[in-house]
Parts: C-alpha cells; structure tokens; sequence
C-alpha cells in the first residue's frame, strides 16, 4: 500500500473515529461546554501527529546496526505479549472504566513492535505511516471498543464479527494457509473454548469443611 494513501485512511479513521466517541457519549450536539474539549483534541492530535513526523527519520535509523532476524523475533514477542496482556473484559454502560496495567503494558508492547518493524522501511513517509497507523489502532481504537459496549447487543455483535472477519481477510491476502490456521484459532478461542467451559461447568464440585471461613448468624 502506498504510504500516503495509509496516511489518509489514517487521518479518516480519526475523524470518524472522534465523532463516533462523542455520539456514543451523547456529546455530539454543540454546546458552549463542549467548545474547549474538542479544541484541546484538535491540538493534541496536530501535536501528536507532527511529533511522529519529526521523529519519523530518527525512528528509520533506530535500528540500523541490529540483524534482521532479530528484529522479527523482538517484534514476534512483543505482539505476543499485546496479545496476552489485552483487556478482553466486557463492561456495562453505567460502570466507570479503569485502565488496567496489563491494558498499557499490551499497548505499550504494540506501539514498540510497530517502530521496530516501521525501522526497517526505506523511506521517512513509510516510516511516518505505519506509526501513525499503529498508534491508532493499537492506542486510540481500545478506547472507542469500549465505549461501543453501550450500543445494542446486536450491533456489538455485529461489529465484533465484521472485525473478525476483516482481520481474516487481510491475513488471506498474505497467505491462504496462514488465514486458515488463522481462523481456525480465531474460531477455538472466541467460540468453540467459551462453550466449552460452559458445558464443564456442572462437573464443577464446592468442597466444604472446617476451612471455610465462618460466617455468623443472626436470629
């Protein structure tokens, strides 16, 4: 894909993105309140956005005395790790969200995988794309999933398996044996393991005794 055609899409995907946020956080309509909030946003994404630019030809060098082999693993374990540390929990409309540590450590573990793979392009503007584009699927993309846990249950529904089968078809664009293996994990984990430890869960024995801490009674 062409660098500045990513950049674009990128940019797209912020505004929709932002504009979705609020509707979903009944502060779509303008109001004198709102004025100064969305002003702020404006500028910490100019600044956002122009910082990855002047780092971008700092960051293509970052790695340049490092083997390539070792970069592909560095960047396999720090995925794994996004992957293993990602908060997958659920929450309800009328809770307030906490931000666990295992949630920054996966996007700080992303982020990191994508500027080591972005240090090995060729030019500043593929470099600039990709972190851009890391940034805010990996950072800013948690938080929208969050908040559009307050929509129906169907439309949650059907956004999660639009994503699910976005992510395959990209990955068939690659290779057709990994998307395979691919959707058959993707298939065991979000399905076929939930209905198993459903299913075992009338095996399941409380064992009581003396041990137990005692609860007191009152007549």
């Amino acid at each position: 894909m062409d660098p500045h055609t990513l950049v674009w899409i990128s940019i797209c995907c912020f505004f929709t993105g932002y504009l979705s946020w609020n509707f979903l956080g009944r502060t779509f309509m303008p109001s004198k309140d709102q004025y100064p909030i969305h002003l702020k946003t404006l500028k910490s994404s100019i600044l956002i956005f122009l910082a990855l630019m002047s780092l971008s030809p700092v960051l293509r060098t970052l790695t340049a005395a490092t083997s390539s082999d070792s970069i592909w693993a560095l960047a396999a374990i720090l995925f794994t790790l996004n992957a293993l540390l990602a908060d997958y929990g659920s929450v309800k409309s009328d809770m307030h969200v906490h931000e666990r540590l295992t949630s920054v450590l996966s996007m700080n573990a992303a982020v990191s995988a994508s500027v080591v793979l972005a240090s090995r392009l060729s030019t500043d503007i593929e470099v600039f794309a990709l972190v851009l584009f890391s940034v805010q699927v990996f950072a800013l993309f948690p938080m929208l999933r969050r908040r559009c846990q307050m929509l129906p249950k169907t439309l949650w529904i059907l956004l999660t398996f639009s994503l699910c089968l976005l992510a395959v078809w990209l990955v068939a664009v690659l290779s057709h044996t990994v998307m395979w293996l691919f959707f058959f994990v993707l298939l065991f984990v979000t399905t076929i393991a939930p209905a198993i430890l459903v299913w075992a869960q009338k095996y399941k024995n409380i064992i009581r005794g003396p041990w137990d801490v005692a609860i007191p009674k009152v007549n």
